[in-house]
Parts: C-alpha cells; sequence; structure tokens
C-alpha cells in the first residue's frame, strides 16, 4: 500500500473542542486521526478532508461544559477562551464552517451522541469501516450519560 492509499484509508473524527471524538477513537479499533472544528474559539482551518471521516455531531454547550469541568477555565486566559467559545458556539459562523467542511467530504459518516446509547452507534460503525468497536453496550451507555446533556 502507497503512502497515498494509506492517506485515503485514514478515519478521521471530527467535533467541537472537548467533544466526543477521542472516546469515539479510543474505542474504534482502528487507527484514527482527530480534527477539531473549533480551538480555543477560533475556526479551525480544515484543508484535507480526504480518506473516511467520521463526524460526531454533539451539542456544543455539552462540548463547552466537559471544558468547565476540566478546569479548563480557571485563569483569566481560560476565561477569554470560555467567553470566545460560548459566543462563537451562539452564532452562525461556525456552523456555516461545519456545514461547509461536510459538503466537501466525499465518505462521511454521521454519529449523533444519542447513537452511544443504542445499538446504532455499532451498526453504523460496522457499516461504515467494517470494524466493530471495542467497547461493551454497558460502556456506550456509560459514555452517553457522562457525556450527553450536562448539568
Amino acid at each position: 500500500m502507497t503512502k497515498f492509499d494509506r492517506e485515503r484509508h485514514m478515519i478521521t473524527v471530527y467535533d467541537f473542542e472537548d467533544g466526543l471524538q477521542h472516546v469515539l477513537s479510543y474505542v474504534l479499533s482502528t487507527a484514527t486521526s482527530i480534527r477539531y472544528w473549533d480551538r480555543k474559539g477560533f475556526l479551525s482551518e480544515i484543508e484535507d478532508t480526504s480518506g473516511k471521516n467520521i463526524v460526531i455531531m454533539s451539542k456544543p454547550y455539552d462540548c463547552l461544559h466537559r471544558g468547565v469541568l476540566r478546569n479548563k477555565y480557571e485563569d483569566e486566559r481560560g476565561l477569554k477562551d470560555w467567553s470566545r467559545r460560548n459566543w462563537r458556539y451562539s452564532n452562525p459562523e461556525i456552523y456555516e464552517h461545519i456545514n461547509e467542511i461536510i459538503n466537501r467530504m466525499e465518505d462521511v459518516l454521521i454519529i449523533l451522541p444519542e447513537d452511544f446509547a443504542n445499538d446504532s452507534i455499532r451498526k453504523k460503525i460496522f457499516d461504515f469501516i467494517k470494524l466493530d468497536i471495542k467497547a461493551s453496550d454497558e460502556k456506550l451507555i456509560q459514555i452517553y450519560k457522562e457525556n450527553v446533556n450536562i448539568k
């Protein structure tokens, strides 16, 4: 397999900053690359969308709150990042950015956070990359409960 073939078959997982891409990457049975729609409240530049792409449609405020739970915004700089991200998630620019990137993708699978709580994630992943995920149904439900609709 040439370098070009390896790059074309790479799996890339996308989500917001502090999203579920690391979690999904961990439970996949293959190597992945991770991308963020945004970093510190700024839009990420994503040029290459070749290969297989998995897009997690997390709720942005769940992602922002995961950062809060990790004490990411304790200092003045962190508070500025939180403020910028909070503003970014409340205007259409980020969603236009995401839509633009998804429209450039040739091979894409959309995962909803709710897919972690039912068998649909296992079937979607298998149908897309022909590999099972290495997590029990109980673990997937736990991931859902800890990461979706966070209070």
